[in-house]
């Protein structure tokens, strides 16, 4: 999210939309060079261009890839996955997961990338993308890493996934918990606070947790 590419999330991404190659579209933005690895903007953009390298450097699409390194040893079947004009997978957003998948990603991640046994994901991947890259001077309460945010609340330290209007993947490393939720994305309603919630769950906790989420999943609840 450092790569000096002009985008105001939650527009310029509306503009995209109609544009046939989303991805020239994207890297034809006004590119600031003094920003490059210095100023941080979340940008949808930069992950969908990110989806191009994948699938240039594999041969697969990232859809395709992720259901086989990833979601398929997870257990995950993604209900859907949308793509630009050209069939590059969406690499910033559309992907819709169960609440229930959405907690074996942050499982794994809580696991430091090992899936029953297995390692998925190198554990100094998992770390490098939960630390501190650039912080927004608007909110400095949130952090973000590599593709994850990063806030602590109540003294926990935490990394998490946002998706729109209220879909979150909350990983709490000192608390050996993962804590998802979801909303209805197709009407009006303001995205839950958050802050406001992780702060009921982990008092919760704290009085009384004696399961940890992988056993949670692991027995189906």
């Amino acid at each position: 999210m450092t790569s000096g590419l002009q985008w105001q999330e939650d527009c310029t991404e509306n503009a995209i939309e109609k544009q046939h190659d989303w991805v020239k579209a994207i890297l034809d933005r006004t590119f600031d060079p003094a920003a490059l690895g210095k100023t941080g903007n979340y940008s949808t953009g930069n992950s969908h261009v990110l989806s191009a390298v994948l699938t240039k450097a594999t041969g697969m699409s990232t859809a395709s890839l992720a259901a086989q390194k990833l979601f398929g040893p997870l257990g995950i079947t993604a209900e859907h996955w949308g793509s630009d004009p050209t069939g590059i997978s969406s690499g910033g957003y559309n992907v819709y997961m169960s609440p229930r998948e959405m907690a074996r990603v942050g499982q794994l991640m809580l696991q430091h990338g090992q899936w029953n046994g297995t390692q998925l994901v190198p554990a100094a991947d998992i770390a490098d993308a939960t630390q501190r890259v650039w912080s927004d001077p608007e909110t400095p309460e949130f952090g973000y890493g590599q593709l994850m945010w990063l806030r602590t609340i109540d003294g926990h330290d935490m990394f998490f996934a946002w998706g729109f209007n209220g879909q979150f993947i909350y990983v709490i490393p000192s608390m050996d918990i993962v804590v998802v939720t979801t909303e209805n994305t197709a009407g009006d309603e303001n995205e839950i606070n958050s802050k406001t919630f992780l702060q009921a769950v982990i008092a919760a906790c704290k009085k009384d947790c004696n399961v940890s989420g992988a056993d949670l999943l692991r027995n189906g609840r």
